[in-house]
Parts: C-alpha cells; sequence; structure tokens
C-alpha cells in the first residue's frame, strides 16, 4: 500500500506559484513609500500671514481639554461647523505639531548651542584684545603723539554705541 507523502506550505505554495509571504513584504514597502511620497510639505508663512494668526493663551491645552470634557456631559450644545470630534482631532494635531516642533528646536539647540559658545568666546577675545591696544595706545601717546591721532578712530569706535557714531552725553553717562 503506498502511503501519500506531506507536503508543507512552502512547498505547496512553490508548486502552486503562490508567494503569499514575499507578497506580505512588498506590498508594505510599496504603501509606505507611497505614504511617504503623499505626505503634504510644511506650508511656509509669510510675516503677514503669521501676524494674521490668532495667538493661545498660555496653557489653552488645558481649557481645551476642559471644554472637551464639559462639552461631552452637555451633548445638546450645538457649534455650527464644529463637532466634539472635530476639535479633538483639531487638538491632536496641534500636539503633535507641537511635539515636532519641540524635537527640531531641541536638536537645533543642541547643535546651535556650541557654535554659539564658541563665536561669543571668539569675540570676546578679539575684544579684549582691541581695548588691550587701546590703553597701549593711550599709555603710549604721551611719548609719541601722532600715535594718538592714527588711532583716533579705535577710541571713537570704542566711545561710540555701535562704532559708527559717537554717543551722546546722556547716553554715555548711561554706559557707566
Amino acid at each position: 500500500m503506498a502511503t501519500k507523502k506531506k507536503t508543507t506550505k512552502k512547498a505547496s505554495a512553490k508548486k502552486t506559484g503562490t508567494k503569499k509571504a514575499s507578497a506580505k513584504k512588498t506590498g508594505t514597502k510599496k504603501a509606505s513609500a507611497k505614504r511617504a511620497s503623499t505626505r503634504k510639505p510644511a506650508r511656509v508663512l509669510s510675516p503677514e500671514e503669521r501676524q494674521k494668526l490668532l495667538k493661545p493663551r498660555e496653557n489653552f491645552e488645558d481649557t481645551a481639554d476642559r471644554v472637551l470634557r464639559e462639552w461631552e456631559q452637555e451633548r445638546q450644545l450645538r457649534v455650527p461647523g464644529l463637532t466634539l470630534g472635530k476639535l479633538r482631532s483639531l487638538m491632536r494635531i496641534a500636539e503633535k505639531a507641537e511635539a515636532r516642533e519641540s524635537a527640531v528646536l531641541a536638536k537645533y539647540e543642541r547643535t546651535l548651542t556650541p557654535l554659539s559658545d564658541a563665536r561669543r568666546l571668539a569675540h570676546h577675545d578679539a575684544f579684549k584684545a582691541l581695548l588691550l591696544i587701546h590703553k597701549a595706545v593711550k599709555l603710549h601717546a604721551s611719548v609719541d603723539p601722532g600715535i594718538s591721532q592714527r588711532f583716533a578712530f579705535l577710541t571713537e569706535a570704542l566711545t561710540t554705541n555701535d562704532g559708527s557714531h559717537p554717543a551722546t552725553d546722556d547716553e554715555a553717562r548711561e554706559a557707566e
């Protein structure tokens, strides 16, 4: 009596030519690629558009959460063009946008802070050197008066607000 040979799912799939497992894998790759390609790029607002936007108060999320809870209890409240679900959706979108912004901002600050500190230290050292030169010019001017004339621009630059125009008497007193 001949016994029938048991076939595995793989073997039967090979015989029939179906590939369920591989079809699932390629299907997910295509779906994720499709999702990524259909995302809208972030809209960049003009300065005028930014000015026109409403500026929510601090902790408006807490207020919105309470509104959601209260509105859920008072279902008879009707707002034209707005439902409880729509408000929840708007709040979720706002929370996600804030989380993305915070993550990018934190990364940006981690990258920018050392660069800013390096710039500040370099400016500090360079300005300190200019002050040292100014002091040396003032001391050397007693021996060679011509040197103070050659470096008069430095004295003027150090005694004005931004180095471009002389400070007024009031501004000079405030600086002291």
